[in-house]
């Protein structure tokens, strides 16, 4: 069976009904009891980021990733402890950045406050979180994730394989926006992500345009590999809030905040028997309550 999410991107944190409907459409396609989940056999106090840096560069510290992906019981007592605080419970190689793209040039909206290179480190830290995002995914390793962002993601589709212990596949057209445009939050972005339950203090945001058709799969109990979600229309715009740190262990990252389609994406006809619950969408195209300005800043 396929399960079809339409109106905001999957892959991290959703906001009302249209987060449960991924969840229960998945269960309702689980044939074979699932596998025990794994990303919370290790008890651990996520840290907390730290403050946003505008000139934030660092890269990670070789000293504490080992050579190959090591489950955290094998690993030596020095990885362990540096690694102790994210919860995991398989740690990564530097190898999780190798198939990383190069990343865009970022569109600089926000009239000179930041220099294009730092806009450019923005893109470059949102990168680097989308390739950790994806490791942990696909490895169920959802405590990694929920400090790459909120909590609203383990009530999405993916969120919600993977606390049945099915590794969610992020293919790179999921992950990687092939546009990218960094914007100060003003009043539309705020209240449009505020209607959708969302706070936001972020100062600025990013909007990312993605490459479409893309499937997000993951591998049941049965080993089976099922689309959970897909996008099959033709221009995927995102508007996400979130900051940019220099952490201790994964160097240049970008934390998110809240992240929503646009509306001006346009949403796909809703899959056959599947009617989604009011406000699922967020605003519609032209409706009175519209859209963040900055959704028309990066076109087709």
């Amino acid at each position: 069976m396929t399960t079809t999410t339409t109106g905001t991107r999957a892959r991290r944190w959703l906001s009302s009904a249209s987060v449960l409907l991924g969840g229960l459409m998945l269960a309702a396609c689980a044939s074979t009891p699932a596998a025990t989940r794994t990303a919370s056999s290790t008890p651990a106090t996520i840290p907390t980021p730290n403050q946003p840096d505008p000139h934030a560069t660092a890269v990670p510290d070789p000293s504490a990733w080992p050579d190959q992906d090591t489950l955290y019981a094998q690993a030596s007592a020095q990885l362990q402890q540096a690694w102790a605080a994210y919860g995991v419970t398989i740690i990564p190689s530097l190898h999780v950045f190798a198939g990383m793209p190069a990343v865009p040039t970022v569109l600089n909206k926000t009239n000179g406050v930041l220099t294009q290179a730092q806009a450019q480190q923005i893109g470059l830290a949102f990168y680097r979180a989308e390739a950790l995002w994806g490791w942990a995914a696909a490895h169920d390793q959802m405590k990694l994730q929920l400090y790459l962002g909120n909590q609203g993601f383990l009530n999405t589709a993916a969120g919600t394989a993977e606390s049945k212990g099915q590794p969610v596949q992020d293919p790179p057209c999921e992950l990687y926006p092939t546009k990218l445009a960094v914007v100060p939050v003003e009043a539309s972005i705020t209240s449009f992500l505020q209607h959708l339950g969302y706070a936001v203090s972020s100062q600025y945001a990013l909007v990312e345009s993605y490459k479409t058709p893309c499937n997000q799969t993951a591998l049941t109990g049965a080993g089976a590999q099922t689309v959970i979600a897909q996008w099959a229309f033709g221009l995927n715009l995102q508007i996400e809030t979130g900051s940019w740190h220099d952490d201790p262990l994964l160097g240049l990252v970008y934390v998110g905040e809240a992240a929503r389609d646009c509306p001006e994406s346009g949403y796909p006809t809703a899959p056959p028997g599947v009617t989604f619950p009011p406000g699922a969408l967020g605003p519609s195209p032209g409706s009175a309550d519209g859209g963040p300005l900055a959704c028309g800043v990066i076109g087709s």
